[in-house]
């Protein structure tokens, strides 16, 4: 284990014995996927449709971002129409005396352009650094604009990758409505992290949606593999939650 490379030999029983007692543990970074806690939240804000993700920052993280996820994976890729990513575009000045005021300003504007069903503000470094109260602001332009405001800390040295992900989904869940009722024979899949990007193949979908069809069971949502604000508020009136990834799917239903 001091070494840069883990060599086990044995049974996979053996294998899990060993990390769950102690006798192994693991120190080198085992996942697939380490980025910072805002890419993974954006990721999984991204997958919903007509949202804007609005990045309290300056243009460096949204300006990637937007065009690795919603320029290539979503667009080109799979055919989803583009939609906005909106920034607030701090600079030096709003570092010192704090860029509150200008966020607001920000979610306003992004409303009258775009008119989005959601609008999910995304602190990152550089606005969690100087301790912008996000929560605070989205509560208030709530009351000035015309469509639902959330505020997500993302900001990458809050957390890690994991964190990212839980956080986005526990915030998905402040756009679902207590249920009124019951959806007979439909079902929600959650778990998908990346919106709809390569992770969440198109044809995958469809085939999960045809098989489902055929013993007449309907899918209200992917959460968050290109679902509506509408699908959110109902999808805690399904019958069944079926997981399609365990990490992220298997917490939200628990949720």
């Amino acid at each position: 284990m001091d070494s840069d490379s883990i060599a086990f030999h044995g049974t996979l029983q053996q294998l899990l014995e060993n990390v769950e007692s102690g006798r192994m543990i693991p120190r080198l970074q085992a996942s697939h996927a380490p980025m910072c806690k805002f890419f993974t939240a954006y990721y999984v804000i991204s997958g919903i449709r007509h949202v804007v993700p609005l990045v309290h920052g300056p243009t460096g993280c949204p300006l990637y971002m937007s065009d690795f996820v919603r320029t290539r994976e979503c667009c080109e890729i799979r055919g989803v129409p583009l939609e906005p990513t909106a920034c607030t575009t701090l600079d030096e000045s709003n570092v010192i005396y704090g860029g509150e005021g200008k966020l607001l300003e920000a979610v306003k504007e992004a409303y009258a352009k775009y008119h989005p069903d959601l609008i999910v503000i995304l602190s990152c470094c550089c606005s969690g650094i100087i301790g912008d109260d996000v929560e605070s602001i989205a509560r208030e332009a709530e009351k000035q604009v015309g469509c639902r405001v959330l505020a997500l800390k993302s900001e990458g040295f809050g957390g890690d990758f994991r964190s990212g992900y839980e956080d986005a989904f526990k915030l998905i869940m402040d756009l679902m409505d207590p249920p009124k009722t019951t959806m007979k024979r439909t079902i929600n899949i959650l778990g998908a992290r990346w919106g709809p990007s390569p992770t969440e193949f198109n044809w995958d979908l469809d085939e999960i949606e045809r098989l489902l069809k055929e013993i007449g069971i309907k899918i209200n949502a992917v959460i968050a593999g290109g679902c509506t604000v509408e699908q959110i508020r109902h999808a805690r009136e399904v019958e069944l939650n079926a997981s399609w990834c365990y990490d992220w799917g298997q917490k939200l239903g628990d949720l």
